[in-house]
């Protein structure tokens, strides 16, 4: 007497790989950089710079953080909208921005 397998042996499930998402620019500016890279107009900075730009940066955010002393100015409004959107395009809080700008003063890398 033959017996029947009553256990059907798995069906080979076909599994769906999603397509690769291209990333979609944010705003104009990601268009054009985007655009500029595709055009080669990049180059790579090499490990020097990218170990001084990291030593600079660990620098900074440093200086930043150490609570030597506190200082309250008066600036006029159009001053602090200017600094406020230079800080926005350097991707950092206003109050760190204007610390690097008193920093780099105090430190002689930028002339006033």
């Amino acid at each position: 007497m033959a017996f029947k397998n009553s256990i059907s042996e798995p069906k080979e499930k076909k599994v769906k790989i999603p397509e690769k998402k291209v990333f979609e620019p944010l705003d104009e500016e990601e268009v054009a950089v985007m655009a500029e890279v595709a055009r080669h107009e990049w180059k790579p900075i090499g490990k020097e710079k990218m170990v001084q730009m990291s030593a600079d940066g660990k620098s900074m955010a440093k200086n930043s953080l150490s609570k030597a002393g506190r200082i309250s100015i008066r600036v006029t409004d159009n001053d602090l909208e200017g600094i406020k959107t230079l800080a926005v395009n350097a991707g950092i809080p206003t109050h760190t921005y204007i610390g690097m700008l008193i920093h780099k003063a105090a430190t002689g890398q930028i002339q006033v």
